[in-house]
């Protein structure tokens, strides 16, 4: 069995900084939002996060809340391997 290198060090990027958001949904690949400077959030509508947009409270119809979402979103949509110097560990 081979070991991991003695100089192996762990990349820190956007998958491990504690402003992304990471959306999960059920069939389909996360994705990554900074939050910097905005971390209050509306909910992604997310299912499987328990963040769906239907029969919560405060009810909102579901054009408000896809666009509160894609307001929000817009433009942070990062890599999991990105870097920038805003990094903080989580």
């Amino acid at each position: 069995m081979k070991k991991v290198p003695i100089s192996y060090l762990p990349l820190h990027g956007c998958h491990d900084c504690k402003f992304v958001f990471k959306k999960c949904e059920y069939d389909e690949a996360p994705d990554y939002f900074c939050a910097f400077g905005k971390e209050v959030r509306p909910r992604c509508g997310s299912t499987l996060m328990d963040e769906s947009w239907f029969g919560k409270e405060p009810k909102v119809s579901f054009d408000k809340a896809l666009d509160d979402w894609e307001q929000w979103s817009e433009f942070r949509l990062v890599q999991p391997w990105g870097v920038c110097n805003e990094w903080r560990e989580k």
